[in-house]
């Protein structure tokens, strides 16, 4: 009678420690990806700002006027009553 005592309370210890290890190494498994999940997303967040950044200080950016003031035109003073330029 000792003896099925005790088998049955080896396989309830067995049990026991492999749904704790099971358990711990969920858990650690878990926090781990998290955390390997927010470095990537730390390091993604980082480098769109560093985008975005970079295009609002560009001043030749597509969307900044034009540098050449003369681009369209060769001379700004065409329509004036006295051209110094003619």
């Amino acid at each position: 009678m000792d003896s099925n005592k005790l088998v049955i309370a080896i396989v309830a210890a067995l049990v026991i420690g492999g749904a704790a290890g099971v358990y711990y190494g969920a858990a650690k498994g878990r926090s781990q990806g998290f955390d390997d999940g927010k470095k990537a997303g730390l390091a993604e967040a980082t480098e769109n700002a560093k985008k975005e950044a970079a295009a609002e200080i560009n001043p030749f950016g597509e969307a900044a006027t034009p540098v050449n003031p003369f681009a369209e035109e060769a001379n700004p003073l065409e329509n004036v009553k006295t051209n110094p330029f003619e």
